[in-house]
């Protein structure tokens, strides 16, 4: 169904709301079937994975940091901010290795969790919590600490 021939089947103000109120996979799946619900700037930010870690810097300190796998490449950051301004669509692991408090504040960033797999170490997660993380039903293995 092309875009033009879309309002021969539907009105438009129902158009409208489909593309406004659909979940993310649902405006993926709207997206790939008609060019009318594409979006100028698809507005999730797809990354394979995101961990979270520390190095010791001396006996004393030690840093904590992320590190987000993309398609090609990984790169470390402080905070989560560079997703302030769109959502994470994570489709492979979550992996933290040190405490993130509150990790409402990472799960606020979550669009779409298609992770395979998640492994905590000293975070305590809320039922809900894992609800959110495991939603997509493709979790396959859970490594906790």
């Amino acid at each position: 169904m092309n875009s033009n021939n879309i309002s021969k089947y539907f009105p438009s103000d129902i158009l409208k709301w489909m593309k406004i109120n659909a979940t993310p996979l649902m405006a993926l799946k709207l997206m790939q079937v008609c060019k009318y619900f594409q979006h100028k700037k698809f507005p999730y930010r797809v990354i394979k994975g995101i961990s979270r870690e520390w190095d010791l810097v001396d006996v004393d300190e030690a840093i904590e940091y992320y590190t987000v796998f993309e398609a090609e490449e990984s790169f470390d950051i402080n905070t989560l901010d560079i997703f302030d301004d769109c959502s994470v669509w994570i489709t492979n692991s979550v992996d933290f290795y040190c405490r993130i408090n509150p990790f409402s504040s990472f799960l606020s960033k979550i669009a779409v969790c298609e992770a395979k797999g998640v492994d905590f170490q000293y975070q305590t997660l809320t039922l809900e919590e894992f609800k959110i993380l495991s939603s997509s039903g493709t979790l396959q293995w859970v490594g906790c600490a």
